[in-house]
């Protein structure tokens, strides 16, 4: 019996016809009863990053090899992750190449775009509706210059308020 898993950050939900759904918790084994429904499940939710937990038969038991489940879960959802981004920038180089306008990415290729900072414009893409993805080192140049700016005004409020002070008690 073949015990799958995931390394997502929410459960992944999977119907299998005459069993029903089945979910699947991040980060945990769950066993599955029949190999073939197994690799149907493998073959619908590669996207996920699912993958078989390798099992280690013992005289005292049975025991999981978690760690390396772990990083093959990761591997497969980074490739299709990857695979998602990918079919995206060639579908809308495709529209553009027709002379189409660019369509916005599915909720799930921009959350991935988010994620992992890319910026469609890198590939000649200007979606609609799609947010702007600053690199991180730029948003910490932006951050930084916003506080030097605060902080000068601050001085000058501050002096300001000196100055009235001063003419006050005067």
């Amino acid at each position: 019996m073949p015990y799958l898993m995931h390394v997502g950050k929410t459960a992944v939900h999977d119907m299998i016809q005459d069993l029903g759904m089945i979910t699947f918790p991040p980060d945990e084994p769950v066993e599955v009863q029949d190999p073939f429904i197994a690799g149907r499940i493998l073959e619908h939710c590669k996207l996920y990053g699912m993958v078989e937990v390798p099992v280690i038969k013992s005289k005292s038991g049975i025991s999981f090899d978690i760690e390396t489940a772990r990083k093959a879960a990761r591997e497969a959802l980074l490739v299709a992750q990857k695979k998602l981004i990918d079919n995206y920038i060639e579908e809308q180089k495709g529209r553009i190449a027709q002379n189409y306008p660019v369509l916005p990415p599915s909720p799930v290729v921009q959350r991935i775009a988010e994620e992992q900072g890319i910026d469609f414009k890198e590939y000649g893409l200007t979606p609609p509706g799609v947010k702007i993805v600053s690199k991180p080192n730029e948003r910490i140049e932006e951050l930084e210059n916003m506080v030097k700016a605060l902080a000068e005004q601050n001085k000058l409020l501050l002096a300001k308020f000196e100055e009235s002070n001063k003419k006050k008690v005067q």
